[in-house]
């Protein structure tokens, strides 16, 4: 089935080379005659090519329609060797299959036969047969005089396909079988060119490539005489459209845009007098992508297009700075921080250098799509001067500075009433905090010690003290000792 489908596209002007047809679409018949037989037919496939993806590298999928042929046409494309006829009921279309629905094993012009045989054999003559196949009919002789008849008239005038002026055929329906003579500007120039039409009325006849503007004119012979010329005139093909190109950056090592479809496309620097430095070819969507070597800010870039036959207008475009990007912002940085957070350019380098922007690079990380970085570093020193440097695809931005600040010491922790029947003391501080614990002094040895929780509360075991005592609490989170709180045993 699919080799006598490629056949019929192949016989339609299609390159079938490297193609797969992946799809019935459609199977329609339709315009009955007298009998109810089908005479006309629709048949759509889908097809890919070999190595025809679009700039994603997806496979294109592309479909091919045959409208208004001849149902016998269609019924023989698609092997229909259990259609007995063309008295087609129905089409049902499921989701992986056609069903053609018909009756009949006949011409459809009412007489059977076999039944006709019958009744000869059994001695019946034609106008006994006639009148019982077709009721209430007479037989009527139209011609007075006997002569001898001829059933083939001259042929009609082709009806000719449009043809450019890249074209090497001029293709068109005729009769069956008719000779095709074909001649320019005129009717009674020379023969140009010949050919013949097929079984099916199709014909295709080679010629030269014609001026547009060129008259063509067609003439059929059959076996009896010669059709009515028929005439088509050659179309130019239009220049495609001015490319348009995209913004090029001194970076860039592409010029991409759009133009038309599967046109040639060439690139020259400086000037459009200049040589050829790149081409390529747009794709079925009209985008290209020409690889080119990157060019110093200020230069002149053209881009012309050309399809079969003509050129399209120069596009220039100017080639731009890469700009460098803006100094970084830095967030705060404290002595107890092992990571340095800021914003600067999406996806640029990140380098940090410690004490002077002269100095090598300490630690390094990269912004992301958003602009934002994160980068460990190694806890600094309070006064230590951060520098901070950006660098996109080009350029380096200006140093942003910072310098690292002392650490806050957390709050003083609060102390619950202590009595000399206490065995611990209680209190809140920053949670997640180390607590300590003296008596008599600040200075005097741990008494005991013990952590805040998530909640900041503590409760440390002690042992009990004399009344008058005094009590002293200090923590230490993050490294970083509070002041001292106290209270006296009651």
């Amino acid at each position: 089935m699919t080799d006598n489908i490629k056949n019929k596209m192949k016989a339609n002007g299609l390159d079938t080379k490297d193609i797969k047809i992946t799809e019935i679409t459609k199977i329609d018949f339709y315009d009955r005659a007298s009998g109810q037989r089908v005479t006309k037919g629709d048949l759509s496939v889908r097809y890919i090519k070999k190595d025809d993806v679009d700039k994603d590298g997806k496979i294109l999928i592309h479909d091919w329609n045959l409208t208004g042929e001849s149902a016998k046409s269609v019924k023989d494309l698609i092997e229909g060797s259990s259609m007995l006829n063309l008295y087609v009921t129905s089409i049902d279309e499921g989701d992986t299959l056609f069903t053609i629905h018909g009756k009949g094993f006949g011409h459809g012009v009412g007489m059977s036969q076999q039944g006709s045989n019958v009744m000869a054999n059994q001695g019946l003559d034609y106008k006994e047969i006639l009148a019982f196949y077709y009721p209430g009919t007479a037989l009527t002789e139209y011609y007075s005089t006997k002569a001898e008849r001829s059933y083939k008239t001259a042929p009609y005038a082709a009806a000719l396909n449009s043809i450019n002026e890249t074209d090497t055929k001029i293709t068109g329906k005729a009769e069956v079988n008719t000779l095709v003579y074909v001649k320019f500007n005129s009717t009674s120039s020379a023969i140009a060119a010949r050919g013949k039409a097929d079984s099916n009325g199709n014909f295709s006849v080679s010629i030269p490539k014609q001026a547009a503007g060129t008259k063509i004119h067609v003439i059929l012979k059959n076996d009896v005489n010669y059709s009515p010329y028929a005439s088509t005139v050659v179309k130019a093909i239009a220049a495609p459209k001015n490319p348009a190109v995209n913004e090029l950056k001194e970076t860039d090592t592409a010029v991409k845009g759009t133009t038309e479809a599967n046109a040639l496309v060439y690139v020259k620097f400086g000037s459009t007098s200049g040589q050829i430095e790149a081409r390529g070819k747009a794709d079925a969507k009209g985008n290209f992508t020409v690889a080119i070597p990157a060019q110093a800010a200020g230069t002149k870039v053209y881009v012309i297009a050309k399809n079969a036959v003509k050129y399209s207008k120069y596009t220039g475009v100017t080639v731009k700075t890469y700009s460098a990007p803006a100094a970084p912002v830095i967030d705060s940085v404290t002595e107890a921080d092992t990571v340095l957070t800021g914003k600067a350019e999406a996806n640029t380098a990140v380098y940090v250098k410690l004490d002077s922007s002269k100095n090598s690079i300490a630690f390094r990380g990269k912004t992301n799509a958003k602009g934002s970085f994160s980068i460990s570093i190694s806890k600094q020193n309070a006064g230590k001067k951060i520098y901070v440097i950006v660098k996109n695809a080009v350029k380096y931005s200006p140093y942003t500075s910072t310098t690292v600040k002392a650490q806050s010491a957390p709050k003083a922790p609060s102390i619950s009433a202590v009595t000399t029947t206490s065995t611990a003391i209680s209190g809140t501080a920053v949670p997640g905090s180390l607590v300590y614990v003296k008596a008599g002094s600040s200075s005097a040895a741990i008494l005991a010690r013990g952590n805040t929780n998530a909640s900041g509360i503590y409760n440390v075991t002690i042992p009990t003290q004399s009344a008058g005592t005094k009590i002293y609490v200090v923590i230490k989170a993050d490294g970083v000792y509070s002041p001292y709180a106290w209270t006296l045993v009651k």
